[in-house]
């Protein structure tokens, strides 16, 4: 027996047994009176109270915030260890003993045993992961890389008499990302994939994170990919990159976690600073890489090896003779430079390197040799050299004497302007399904490549088509019916751009409806080029279809502005576009019986389905020779615009097939 005294003491949990003076009946048994009626409350060691606990008390059972009554004199009650149910807080479990009540308000206090475990978080490299953040059922607490942590367990040597107790562990919630099942000894799991069990044993916890891919695409100043280096990171092999060569980076997803505190946060960023920024490597050109990202206690590291090319330039003397001397790699400035020796200057080799063309094309950049004969005071010159990819360097003007010089070498990058020198497409309508090619004709490549891109004005495009021939296709199948303007956009490495339009590709479709209209609309001020004072009442009328099997459309059209004295006549049509409620087609035609002139309609019935409720009209009539407008109603308007000016009277009508 021992009679038990309140005491405080760490990690501990205790029965409160509060003394009442009522009469309380346990089972069939009288109590006398002068028993004490006992409340009993089960808290764990933080005060919290303790759901669900069983303790048995003279073969009774009592739950939390029953209460109970205990004879004076010495008693003995079993607490059977294990809360059967997850607790709220962390708690555990208590010994097996016999105690003494006296009557009066007795604190029991039951101890628990715990161990300590280490806590170590690590990516899938093994490198440890600053700031990461578990919680178990209690307050949420904030760990470091290894940091340890004092979990509660129960320790089988000291209570054998467990029987399942908490045997369902404790529920733990981890954040971002813990991927399935950890190693063997890890007894830790994923939160919301059930709880773990703790065992006797020490173990070390390790969070293994998930990742996700990120590529790193090299690209120099001007955007574009640079070729062949050498990458490192934490955790892989160096890897050989070349154009267009892709790496995957392990890195945590904050779009997936966004709990995460700030591991990985930013992820990777990449920027090549060509030329020699900062303090380059011995026997490298491109100097280094600069980067922003977060990468916890070990950032991975990325260097860039460039082979160093070579240009070599040759100094001579009055006679033509060669400098005798040795070859030097130029500092950003060279101290001295004797009578008779040479340089190497490490310059792009635009024929290695083609996309790395355009650095240092600045004729303020490059570096300054001062050439000494060494027995005559120096006074101060200027040569200016032309410096290429390749080959020998001859200045403007050259004399070995008793002067010294100074040669400004301006790197040159070779580029020539880019031009698209012309288009070649379709001239003639094509039917819906055939392909239409366009190319691009250049002047002959100059060792730099080029990339081109279609845009084929149905919001289609087709980027990166790489050439360096001296024309680049492309061919796109339209999905229907219409007058389509095409883009071709070209840039080379030195970041040249160049833009050619094609007006129009036309795409019909023989099998589909055609358009008939007749009425009248005010023409406005402007439209009537000989006199664009004059405004006042045309009428109109057409018919255009295409016969069964046809590719060209017939029909007729008729327009007439009496203020102007002009009518006009078509002769005959090119094509015919109908979708939906407009149609537009083009052809030629008479004005008051004579010449010949282009002209292209565009009609809208307002009746049709996204008609839009009002009939509009537009008529185009272009001079043949010499291209100049006669008359248009729409004036400015390019000539894929729709109609717009609305009908005074009459009707258009589309028809469908």
């Amino acid at each position: 027996m021992k009679t038990i005294r309140s005491i405080a003491r760490p990690h501990t949990a205790s029965f409160r047994l509060v003394c009442a003076f009522t009469l309380w009946v346990i089972g069939l048994m009288a109590v006398p009176a002068s028993a004490g009626v006992v409340t009993l409350m089960v808290v764990d060691q933080h005060g919290q109270e303790i759901p669900g606990s069983q303790i048995n008390v003279l073969s009774q059972t009592v739950n939390t915030g029953d209460s109970l009554l205990l004879p004076e004199g010495t008693q003995h009650f079993l607490v059977l260890p294990g809360l059967r149910s997850a607790p709220s807080t962390t708690t555990e479990l208590y010994r097996t003993e016999a105690y003494e009540v006296t009557g009066a308000t007795t604190e029991i206090v039951f101890e628990w045993i715990t161990s300590t475990y280490t806590v170590r978080i690590t990516d899938q490299h093994g490198v440890d992961i600053p700031v990461s953040r578990y919680a178990t059922t209690g307050p949420s607490t904030y760990i470091n890389a290894g940091d340890l942590v004092t979990l509660p367990i129960t320790d089988e040597s000291v209570y054998p008499t467990l029987n399942g107790g908490y045997r369902d562990g404790y529920f733990v919630s981890l954040f971002p990302g813990l991927r399935g099942a950890p190693s063997t000894s890890t007894e830790l799991y994923r939160y919301a994939e059930g709880p773990f069990e703790l065992s006797a044993e020490p173990a070390e916890f390790v969070f293994e994170w998930i990742t996700s891919s990120y590529t790193v695409r090299l690209t120099d100043q001007h955007g574009v990919d640079i070729p062949a280096s050498t990458f490192y990171a934490t955790g892989m092999s160096p890897t050989t990159l070349n154009v267009g060569d892709s790496v995957t980076l392990p890195i945590t997803d904050e779009s997936v976690y966004p709990k995460m505190a700030g591991f990985y946060k930013d992820g990777y960023y990449t920027v090549v600073a060509p030329g020699l920024n900062g303090n380059p490597g011995s026997g490298t050109f491109l100097g280094r890489l600069e980067y922003n990202l977060e990468l916890g206690t070990a950032p991975a590291q990325f260097t860039f090896e460039w082979t160093q090319h070579q240009c070599p330039l040759e100094i001579r003397d009055a006679a033509n003779a060669p400098v005798p001397g040795s070859n030097l790699v130029l500092p950003p400035y060279l101290p001295g430079f004797a009578p008779g020796q040479s340089v190497t200057i490490p310059v792009n080799d635009v024929a290695t390197y083609p996309l790395i063309g355009g650095y240092y094309a600045s004729s303020n950049y490059g570096y300054w040799i001062t050439v000494t004969p060494g027995d005559i005071a120096p006074t101060s010159d200027t040569i200016y050299l032309t410096l290429s990819a390749a080959g020998e360097f001859t200045p403007s003007s050259f004399s070995i004497g008793g002067n010294a010089y100074s040669l400004a070498l301006a790197c040159d990058d070779g580029c020539e302007p880019l031009a698209v020198a012309s288009l070649t497409a379709p001239a003639a309508p094509l039917a819906l399904g055939t392909a239409a090619t366009v190319t691009a004709h250049f002047a002959a490549d100059n060792g730099f490549g080029r990339i081109c891109s279609f845009a084929w004005g149905d919001g289609t495009l087709d980027p990166g088509l790489d050439a360096s021939a001296t024309t680049v296709a492309a061919s796109h199948i339209y999905a229907s019916p219409g007058v389509y303007r095409v883009t071709v956009t070209a840039e080379n490495a030195c970041g040249d751009v160049d833009i050619a339009v094609h007006e129009f590709v036309v795409i019909y479709d023989p099998e589909g409806g055609f358009v008939t209209g007749g009425g009248w609309i005010t023409s406005p001020a402007g439209a009537y080029a000989a006199n664009p004072a004059l405004t006042g009442k045309a009428n109109f009328g057409f018919v255009a279809k295409y016969q069964q099997g046809a590719n060209v459309p017939t029909g007729n059209t008729e327009f007439q502005f009496k203020a102007g004295n002009l009518n006009f006549k078509s002769t005959s049509y090119d094509w015919l576009v109908v979708a939906g409620a407009k149609a537009k087609f083009k052809g030629s035609g008479k004005i008051n019986g004579v010449g010949d002139y282009a002209f292209q309609l565009t009609a809208t019935d307002g009746q049709a389905n996204d008609g839009g409720g009002t009939d509009k009209f537009r008529i185009k009539i272009t001079s043949k020779s010499g291209g100049g407008v006669i008359y248009d109603n729409q004036p400015g308007d390019s000539d894929t615009a729709d109609a717009n000016t609305a009908l005074g009277g009459g009707s258009i009508v589309v028809h469908k097939p």
